[in-house]
């Protein structure tokens, strides 16, 4: 987008919706961060849903005395944990939960092209082939933006993608012991996402989102003891 919408880029979005997205403002959920300027254009990450996907799950919460103040989205939950859990550094994000795998890059704290597919346990050798088909072209990008490219991957899942061998950088590993000792929740059965979840809601330096904002750039935290978190997957 130019530059000169910059400061009336939400109204923008809301009335291009439907030339960016399959949806327009009416159907949809949606938020967006700026990460960065170029050549007089703004680079915008753009979250989107159909808001009849939350609908039912939002009503139903209702019912029981529950309101849900946020939904976001399961890549940037991913980010946040991943950069809270590397002393804030911008990378790319991968987590592998039985033959799924899940990931995304960031830039300036913001989530850029999310990933998401279906891995094979027999075949380490084609599984590593097709994560580092999503991570390289993330690596580079990041090395266009003056980041130092790294990836996180975050999980115990042992199985074999032979990943190492075909990065260009080495992986930092993330168990969820790790992530527990962290968060001071030893003992708990603690998923990534809802530990990214609570990163995101909590810690100072994540960059959120709130698709019921549609738009909106006010990105005050919610206290935690209140909040219900609704997650999904943005499919790239």
């Amino acid at each position: 987008l130019p530059a000169a919408v910059k400061d009336n880029l939400a109204d923008v979005i809301r009335y291009e919706l439907d030339r960016f997205t399959p949806f327009s403002h009416d159907e949809a959920l949606y938020d967006f961060s700026i990460f960065g300027e170029k050549d007089e254009k703004l680079l915008v990450s753009l979250s989107v849903a159909r808001e009849g996907q939350f609908a039912p799950y939002v009503a139903s919460l209702s019912e029981k005395g529950i309101k849900v103040k946020r939904i976001t989205a399961e890549t940037v939950c991913l980010a946040a944990l991943c950069r809270y859990m590397t002393d804030g550094a911008d990378t790319v994000c991968l987590s592998i939960m039985k033959d799924e795998f899940t990931g995304c890059g960031t830039v300036r704290g913001v989530v850029v092209s999310p990933f998401t597919g279906d891995l094979v346990r027999e075949n380490g050798e084609n599984n590593g082939t097709l994560l580092a088909g999503e991570i390289t072209p993330l690596i580079e990008t990041m090395a266009a933006y003056s980041i130092e490219p790294r990836l996180t991957v975050v999980g115990d899942d042992t199985m074999e993608t032979g990943l190492d061998e075909q990065v260009p950088v080495p992986a930092v590993r993330v168990t969820s012991d790790a992530i527990r000792d962290r968060l001071n929740a030893p003992g708990q059965d603690l998923p990534v996402t809802t530990a990214g979840a609570v990163v995101e809601d909590l810690w100072d330096k994540a960059v959120t989102i709130n698709l019921l904002s549609k738009g909106g750039m006010a990105k005050k935290k919610i206290p935690l003891l209140v909040t219900v978190f609704l997650v999904f997957v943005i499919l790239g």
